[in-house]
Parts: C-alpha cells; structure tokens; sequence
C-alpha cells in the first residue's frame, strides 16, 4: 500500500493502483459485457498485501454501494461481485486488541500444546527472547522483543508493544504518528472500514500440510 519509489518522479499508492484496477473493469460493461465476478487472489507476502487492501480500501462493497458511490468512483454496481482470495499470508491485521493464546511447552510436540483461546493481548503474558529489528517507525520501533523460546506458562508467541500497529492492528495513535502508509493515514472514515469489512467477500485460504523442505531441490 504505499507510496511509487520518489525517484521515478510519481507518488502513488499500490493501493490506489488495485483500485483503478477494479474500477476500470467494473466501468467497461462494453467491453466486459459477461463480467460478474472480479476476484483477486494473494498468496504468501501478496495475501499480506491483499488482506490489508481488502480491508483499507476507500471502495464499498457492490451490495452497499449506491448509484452516488459509482457515479463517484467510490463503489460498484450491484450485480457485480468483488471477491478477495487470501492465501497463507505469514501475518493477519487484526481488528481489535484480542490475539491468539497457547503455547506448546517446550517440546514443540501437538500433544504438548493447549488449547488456542482468542483473548486480549497482555505484553507480560507473552514470549521473551530474542530481539528483531524493524526497518521503518521511529526509534522505539527498531529494537522490539520478537519471537522467543517456547515456555508452557507464556501464553502469547509474541512479546512486543507493537503489536497492535499497523499494519498488525489498528493502533490510532500509532495512525497518527505518521508510521503508516499514506493511503490509510488518508482514509476518509477508518471507523467505517472496520464495520464494512465483515461486509466483503472476504476467503481464507490456509496450507497445514506443506512438508516439502528447501534442501529437496535438485539446485
């Protein structure tokens, strides 16, 4: 979602980008006179990407748009479907400050694991260990306590006071610091985006059973 590289002399959202994407399909009927379904797949870092757009997009649903919002650009007809496919990102944004409980002890084994409880995130609750560093955000971002050693009485994997910050969570000061893409920064009602979420058709796509190692390949 953010900002073209400043070099190449434009300033534009890659979100901005998947928007007149849409709209320009929608727009056509001429020349898309079958089309009822746009659906837009991410896997890995692009279900990342898709998930976050899925949900910041200044875009109404086609059910929730009215004929104002697609004269304005800011919708859909309704008798299209705009569907997002979002498969195996390696992190979700979360809506609220609840995350994901359990712990696996310290054999790592399935039978050793609890139970997964959805609960509101705790900063001593969670794991400490080692530190990672962050490449954007100011200097109290750089340094955080990431992932640390499994232990059968921390209940959260992770131990950091970001984790509510975009692009994790929906942080509002963490918004106003000017730490977040431009496009959301600019959203012209954040609220709303958390209520017409649950409104997309919105698919997870999740793989349990990839066991195939790097050190399989012939190269």
């Amino acid at each position: 979602g953010g900002h073209s590289d400043v070099h190449s002399g434009a300033t534009v959202s890659s979100f901005s980008v998947i928007d007149e994407f849409l709209l320009h399909l929608a727009d056509n009927k001429e020349k898309f006179p079958k089309l009822q379904e746009i659906l837009l797949m991410g896997h890995s870092a692009g279900g990342q990407t898709l998930h976050r757009y899925a949900f910041a997009t200044y875009l109404k649903p086609p059910h929730m748009s009215t004929e104002d919002d697609v004269k304005k650009r800011l919708g859909f007809r309704s008798d299209l479907d705009i569907r997002f496919v979002i498969a195996n990102p390696s992190s979700y944004l979360y809506l609220d400050t609840n995350r994901w409980a359990y712990t696996c002890g310290d054999t790592g084994l399935p039978e050793g694991c609890t139970e997964l409880r959805y609960k509101n995130f705790s900063f001593r609750d969670g794991r400490h260990g080692w530190q990672v560093a962050f490449e954007y955000g100011h200097k109290g971002y750089r340094v955080t306590e990431g992932l640390g050693e499994p232990g059968t009485d921390e209940a959260f994997i992770c131990r950091t006071h970001m984790f509510n910050d975009w692009f994790y969570g929906l942080n509002w000061e963490h918004l106003k610091s000017g730490y977040v893409i431009p496009y959301l920064a600019e959203h012209p009602n954040i609220t709303e985006a958390i209520l017409t979420y649950p409104e997309r058709d919105v698919v997870y796509l999740v793989g349990q059973n990839d066991t195939c190692w790097d050190n399989n390949f012939p190269f």
